[in-house]
């Protein structure tokens, strides 16, 4: 932990010194407690040192390895399992740190060595025997990773920042990029806001050498066993024995620890979970959780009864509340900018507020529920679908049994509703939709785009394929793949108040348990997230377990946009050059921007809130356009 950087010229290129010390001085923010960097004429690499499990009060890193020079951002779970296969001495195991067990694996595995790691992690090794640089970054992407190969230079870093700023990376922000973000998707996930930056993939490495770069997948969801069990209540037991593993190696550290706490199933699992394991210990949890103000009477639901169902349930949680009314949106929004080199979500404002509070508290872990809902308490698989292709009469007939029981719905409807739709091809239901009389649910001529000759039909092929990749595959549907971008804001937001942001719902234990599990289970006795629910039953309230009206809670965003555009509007008036070669149409989202201020405040919550979400996200691209 937590930053790693580097430079390699496979060409036998010097390091300019001057290289070193930018991508250092960029990332000097994550090294509070040490910073190290290792070179030679044609390869660096370096390390800037959060401490936070008990091993890494002994790490100090890069570390040097026989033939080896060794640069992680990582938390290795399962450490004694890993530790029995690389035959690491008892006497060696207390103090022995992760960089060390991920180069003595790479001794032991070489190009398979993500393939014996369990945790969050990226890593980069070079290797002086072969000349040869390797990475690979975790399953689920937590860890970020990116690069820019340009001119026969590889550097990469933990931020995009420290890669964006090397005088030889270009500044040419991707029109593909921009186009697809404005249209609410990205059908690749390498791809970034800069022309020469690009991701590295979750659960994939990557080698730089004399022949140059190459990627592939070490992992993918196809490769985790069947999992199957007897009875039922098998699968509930094991599912929950995870989420407590899971929980209890993210709380591994003498440090104090927090977690983000609304009044929903995911981050009340994790909060409660972590407050029974660390009451063991007598050992407080600090929570901090978003709050309506007093007698607001708008669309949201207010989440304080749900908070304080799990305050009382656990005596040992410390609880600290960020009141929306205080914030403002537009504010510490540039300074944003600069930090991330990258768009920051819409809800940034309550982001950083949650963040400063964590620090204020000294925690070093904050624990978030966030991804539950994509993998662990997934409520978008329809298993209908797959029992089908899956040939299975006897799942099929006895889960749409019980779907029937838990939604109302009759036969026909649920048919309709859980098979012939997620079955049907994005393009077959907007012909339908057409032929309804009904208007276009994607136009993309109305967006406020300047669209090249054929790029409209470029990026609607690019929407469908995007859309459809995974409707035939159970396993593909619950993860695709696709790196989740919070993850990569969240983790340089939290460096800079020297906090780590661990999420126990991302554990691709969890993850391979739920590819393997028939897809029925997964909607555990025909319930929404049923399998979650039921797992977590007597761990959390039961209001809360039990709940079914949690929907977007987006503390007084309308309100703060609303008040916010005109600053925003004001930045784009002295900011920014209209005749700027861009995708984006200045004037129309000008326009757009003017007519929402107008608007009267309306009780449509989840429409409108999508819409100014999106309003906004044009104006800081208009701003960020120009800006950096």
């Amino acid at each position: 932990m937590s930053a790693i950087f580097g430079i390699i010229a496979p060409g036998g290129r010097p390091i300019d010194a001057a290289w070193t010390n930018r991508m250092q001085g960029n990332l000097a923010h994550r090294g509070p407690d040490g910073q190290g960097v290792w070179q030679q004429a044609n390869a660096m690499l370096g390390h800037c040192l959060l401490r936070v499990t008990p091993e890494s009060q002994y790490e100090n890193s890069p570390l040097l390895l026989e033939h080896l020079v060794v640069a992680t951002d990582a938390r290795l779970d399962e450490r004694e399992g890993l530790m029995d296969q690389l035959r690491i001495p008892a006497a060696q195991r207390l103090q022995i740190t992760d960089p060390e067990l991920i180069g003595r694996a790479y001794l032991q595995w070489n190009e398979r060595t993500a393939e014996h790691l369990t945790g969050d992690f990226a890593f980069a090794i070079w290797d002086g025997k072969e000349q040869r640089l390797f990475c690979a970054r975790d399953h689920v992407g937590v860890k970020p990773f990116v690069y820019t190969y340009v001119n026969g230079l590889f550097a990469f870093s933990t931020e995009m920042k420290a890669v964006v700023d090397l005088p030889f990376v270009g500044k040419e922000l991707s029109r593909e990029y921009q186009i697809e973000y404005v249209c609410g998707f990205q059908h690749d996930a390498e791809m970034t806001i800069w022309k020469d930056a690009r991701r590295l993939r979750p659960a994939h490495l990557l080698i730089v050498d004399a022949k140059g770069l190459q990627t592939r997948p070490y992992w993918n969801s196809d490769m985790p066993p069947d999992v199957r069990f007897r009875r039922p209540e098998d699968y509930v037991e094991a599912f929950r024995e995870l989420l407590i593993q899971s929980v209890r190696d993210r709380i591994r550290t003498d440090f104090p620890i927090g977690a983000t706490l609304s009044g929903g199933l995911d981050s009340s699992a994790v909060t409660c979970i972590a407050a029974r394991l660390l009451q063991k210990q007598n050992r407080s949890i600090h929570s901090v959780s978003s709050v309506l103000p007093p007698g607001y009477e708008g669309p949201e639901t207010d989440e304080k009864e749900y908070i304080a169902a799990v305050l009382q349930q656990e005596p040992n949680i410390i609880s600290s509340f960020v009141d929306s009314d205080g914030l403002e949106y537009g504010q510490g929004l540039a300074e944003l900018f600069g930090r991330l080199y990258d768009m920051p979500n819409a809800f940034y404002y309550m982001d950083e507020a949650l963040f400063n509070l964590f620090k204020e508290k000294g925690a070093r872990v904050k624990l978030s529920g966030y991804f539950g809902d994509m993998v662990a308490s997934n409520k978008y698989i329809t298993p209908l679908s797959f029992l089908l292709m899956e040939a299975r009469p006897t799942a099929f007939l006895h889960y749409l049994k019980a779907r029937k029981k838990t939604t109302g719905y009759s036969t026909k409807k649920l048919l309709k509703k859980e098979l012939l739709t997620p079955l049907a091809s994005s393009r077959s239901k907007a012909i339908i939709h057409r032929l309804r009389g009904n208007p276009p649910e994607m136009d993309w001529s109305t967006l406020p785009l300047r669209w090249q000759p054929g790029e409209q039909a470029h990026v609607r092929r690019l929407w469908y394929e995007y859309s459809d990749a995974h409707r035939f595959s159970y396993r593909k549907s619950l993860w695709s793949g696709i790196e989740d971008y919070f993850m990569e804001e969240w983790d340089t937001s939290a460096a800079y108040r020297d906090v780590v942001v661990a999420y126990p719902l991302a554990d691709h234990r969890i993850l391979d348990f739920l590819l393997g599990i028939p897809p029925e289970m997964l909607q555990y006795a025909g319930r929404s997230r049923g399998l979650f629910r039921e797992a977590v039953s007597g761990l959390i309230p039961h209001q809360i377990a039990t709940r079914q009206d949690k929907g977007a809670y987006i503390p007084l965003f309308q309100q703060k946009l609303e008040s916010g555009l005109k600053w925003l509007r004001d930045a784009l008036y002295t900011e920014t050059d209209p005749h700027k070669e861009n995708p984006l149409d200045f004037a129309q989202i000008k326009k757009t921007a003017l007519n929402l201020t107008g608007c009267e405040y309306s009780l449509i919550f989840e429409p409108n809130i999508w819409t100014e979400q999106f309003v906004a996200s044009l104006l800081k691209f208009q701003i960020f356009n120009n800006k950096l």
